[in-house]
């Protein structure tokens, strides 16, 4: 009986894109064998040895590889197409062959096998958002970073967004600085943030809970998919959240999850639990991720309007009004600053119509001139860069919050 004793092939996990492997069969001079090759998709695809490519269906005497060790050992490559998920490669024998394999190759003499994994593609997609939809004109497109699943890299995805103001006579007020997350006065347009940018990326994930509880830190979940430690319940499908309940504790074996706050839940209730900062989101999806303030710009486009009609009071007509704030400050030729001047009340109009009033007369100001506003925009311009350090298991959407340091401007103060 002649002895196969070696089967060797390269068993890491293949790339995302197409390659190919060599198979090295070693044993006595004369032993034979057969191979098969077949991936792991639903119909199953076999390898045809010939046109070598997988095809669906093992009707073929192609789909079967005929080995012979004529010099004691037998080479053969295969090719692994893009985007595959696994593959298993049997080689075997049989009586009429005369061959075993080697016990210290395999527990079954007529019968090898190994299968190989391949990788996959992940994608991250940011996204900018905000509940105060209505004051905000249509978002940004999504920036998305592709790289393989679960890889620990470094990777810098850039961003350059312009964030507007709704084109609105109802809600076109402006987009006014939070003061307390960035760093600038009323008189420019160039502001820096107060803290790193990764603070304000999220991720949500909803889910339900399988008993109801009562005034308890402590509930099951049916599943603890993207769930981890750190992140915070803001919201419930029925009943409410009580204060901020962040997730101290979870229990993998029983899906029990401790929160910081006790809770009152209906069964079946679904919860939407949310990853703030690049901790909490690395905990919950096994995304690395870090934007840092030295790397981010904020910028706002100063808003210039021409005066429609010479002023008799404190009012100025302009030539549209979207984007102007109440709070805001003014300047221009003839402009009355001798003393605190703020934007009082804004009425909103497009291009031939809108208003603002003044704490001051403004009678100086004439037909014609223009009038520039300080402390709300109609756009800004929100440029940086995102660095990856390492991608998740599979496609993740990762919110940027503009409600985090954007305000919404009003008609009075």
């Amino acid at each position: 009986m002649k002895l196969i004793n070696n089967i060797n092939i390269n068993e890491d996990s293949l790339p995302v894109s197409a390659s190919s492997r060599r198979l090295r069969i070693a044993g006595d001079v004369g032993s034979k064998c057969k191979m098969q090759i077949h991936d792991a998709s639903s119909p199953v695809k076999f390898y045809d040895f010939t046109t070598q490519a997988f095809s669906v269906g093992c009707d073929s005497a192609a789909k079967f590889l005929k080995c012979e060790l004529d010099g004691g050992s037998f080479n053969t490559k295969i090719n692994f197409p893009a985007s595959g998920s696994s593959y298993r490669i049997l080689v075997f024998t049989s009586g009429n062959d005369d061959t075993e394999i080697s016990s210290d190759m395999s527990s079954d003499e007529f019968l090898w096998s190994t299968t190989i994994e391949q990788s996959v593609n992940a994608t991250i997609t940011f996204t900018p958002i905000t509940t105060n939809t209505n004051n905000f004109g249509s978002m940004p497109a999504s920036v998305t970073s592709v790289y393989t699943a679960g890889t620990e890299v470094n990777v810098t995805v850039p961003v350059n967004w312009t964030i507007t103001s709704a084109a609105s006579d109802t809600y076109g007020y402006g987009l006014k600085v939070d003061s307390d997350e960035l760093n600038g006065t009323s008189d420019t347009e160039y502001f820096t943030f107060a803290k790193d940018i990764d603070s304000y990326f999220y991720f949500d994930k909803d889910v339900s809970i399988t008993d109801g509880v009562s005034n308890s830190n402590t509930f099951i979940v049916e599943d603890l998919t993207d769930i981890g430690v750190g992140m915070t319940i803001v919201d419930v499908d029925a009943g409410s959240v009580s204060g901020v309940p962040v997730i101290t504790d979870i229990d993998t074996s029983t899906n029990l999850v401790t929160v910081s706050v006790a809770q009152t839940f209906n069964d079946g209730a679904t919860l939407t639990c949310r990853a703030s900062g690049k901790v909490p989101i690395l905990e919950a999806i096994g995304v690395g991720l870090s934007a840092t303030t030295g790397n981010w710009s904020y910028v706002e486009n100063r808003i210039s309007k021409v005066v429609r009609s010479s002023p008799t009071d404190e009012d100025i007509e302009l030539n549209g009004s979207r984007g102007i704030s109440a709070g805001s400050s003014i300047s221009g030729l003839n402009v009355n600053n001798d003393g605190t001047n703020l934007v009082q009340s804004v009425t909103l109009g497009a291009t031939t119509s809108g208003s603002v009033t003044m704490q001051l007369n403004q009678t100086g100001v004439i037909i014609g001139d223009s009038v520039v506003f300080y402390g709300s925009t109609d756009s800004i311009a929100l440029t940086g860069e995102i660095q990856v350090s390492k991608y998740p298991l599979s496609n993740r959407t990762i919110y940027l919050n503009l409600d985090g340091f954007i305000n919404i401007g009003t008609q009075i103060p």
